[in-house]
């Protein structure tokens, strides 16, 4: 079977993942995965150029010239790398991301994790560091490790967390990385696998394996992408190339169409990473420099020029930007059982 794509809109990532890249795409389950074969697709690259009747067709050109970036770069050059509508659209893989080898994170540096969590959906979860600031006030911050599973339950995942938060010491011992915070994403504060929510039994797994216990995070949404936006812009973050699934995910994430501050929710994998991403940054940053002053903030919302709909959209802006969520502590329930309290 053959057939003929541009870059961009539904189905951009699983087409980009089996054909342009050559590995199994999300959605796939552990049989496609086992028995996926990059030599059973192939790709063919073609460009405006290896057309006869368009190639000299200036007229034909200057329009996809004229086009939006992310859409001149797709249907002009075909480029695979970023999708329309993307809210990344100053990705760029070779500045933005870094071999492990070259991360000399020191053992007094802060380390963090972050957690989407999901049992039918996939739980990303990222481990964090960040150098000093420097004298200008900057630091770096690193994304150095990455951990993608489905159909993994709280306490397993809690241990396979704490497993790999180990490293090798200098005198060959077996080390737990000091990690200072965990992010768990808020809705696994109300849901339950069992009598206990998932997030205390993450937390239960993760203090029976000498970490922390979780915090919620902060799910600032608008906010978080805009800090993530800035981060890569001024090059304050750096991703291991390691993390694999997130340097996938981010020139993929595009916007919601209804409200171009956010990123577009999808079931897809890439929604999973960006949200870990979004909550390991935003929960550990809140007041981060770089954020633009509020009345900025509110302003670069308000998108129409007619007097009434400007109050409407400053109003809700205002009360976006207002409102953050903090991170709460990990809640035990209390079970009074004849007569004895258990936390």
């Amino acid at each position: 079977m053959a057939g003929a794509s541009n870059p961009g809109n539904i189905g951009h990532e699983w087409v980009k993942s089996l054909f342009v890249e050559g590995h199994p795409c999300a959605g796939m389950d552990d049989v496609q995965i086992k028995n996926y074969n990059s030599a059973d697709y192939a790709f063919i690259p073609a460009k405006v150029t290896d057309n006869p009747i368009y190639a000299n067709d200036e007229n034909y050109l200057n329009s996809l010239r004229a086009l939006p970036k992310a859409m001149r770069a797709m249907f002009l050059e075909g480029d695979w790398s970023i999708a329309a509508g993307a809210y990344f659209d100053i990705w760029q893989e070779d500045a933005m991301t870094v071999s492990p080898n070259l991360i000399n994170a020191r053992d007094w540096w802060p380390r963090w994790i972050s957690i989407d969590y999901g049992f039918d959906h996939h739980t990303a979860v990222y481990w964090w560091t960040a150098s000093p600031p420097n004298s200008e006030g900057r630091r770096t911050i690193y994304t150095y490790r990455e951990l993608v599973v489905r159909q993994t339950g709280p306490r397993e995942l809690g241990k396979m967390i704490a497993d790999r938060s180990k490293r090798r010491m200098p005198d060959g011992t077996i080390a737990t990385e000091r990690i200072e915070s965990i992010y768990l994403s808020p809705d696994a504060r109300a849901k339950r696998t069992d009598d206990d929510t998932i997030e205390v039994q993450l937390s239960d797994a993760l203090r029976a394996n000498g970490l922390p216990t979780c915090s919620i995070a902060d799910n600032d949404r608008v906010g978080g992408w805009m800090l993530m936006y800035q981060l890569l812009q001024s090059g304050e973050w750096l991703i291991s190339t390691d993390c694999g699934e997130l340097i996938r995910a981010l020139p993929v994430l595009t916007r919601d169409p209804d409200f171009t501050e956010d990123i577009l929710k999808t079931d897809q994998l890439a929604d999973d990473c960006g949200e870990s991403a979004r909550y390991g940054l935003k929960s550990q940053f809140k007041n981060h420099k770089n954020q633009p002053p509020m009345a900025e903030r509110v302003q670069a919302r308000v998108t129409s020029t007619d007097p009434t709909i400007i109050a409407i959209q400053s109003r809700k802006a205002l009360q976006i930007e207002t409102k953050r969520a903090t991170p709460i502590p990990v809640v035990r329930r209390h079970r009074f059982q004849a007569g004895i309290q258990e936390r």
